[in-house]
């Protein structure tokens, strides 16, 4: 038997697709500062993620991305001004 178990593991993050791209990420994290730092690795990237999460270390953030307003089109239409003719 694996472990963590997947439904263990679906239990923390809701449903697999965000639990394999939240996992992927954090792997890659951890396989970049390794070899940053030249740290051999005990344990592939991918199972450390996986026990990160498990144990709450690495948590999905529910909250709604901000949308930011774009200025009106008006502001940036400004014609120049007229210039007196010499």
């Amino acid at each position: 038997m694996l472990y963590p178990a997947m439904n263990e593991l679906l239990k923390k993050v809701g449903n697999r697709y965000m639990l394999v791209n939240l996992a992927a990420k954090r792997a890659r994290d951890i396989a970049i500062d390794a070899e940053e730092q030249e740290i051999k690795l005990t344990e592939k990237p991918v199972k450390t993620a996986l026990m990160d999460i498990m144990s709450d270390r690495i948590v999905l953030d529910d909250s709604e991305p901000q949308v930011q307003e774009e200025p009106a089109q008006e502001e940036f239409l400004e014609e120049p001004a007229e210039q007196p003719e010499a």
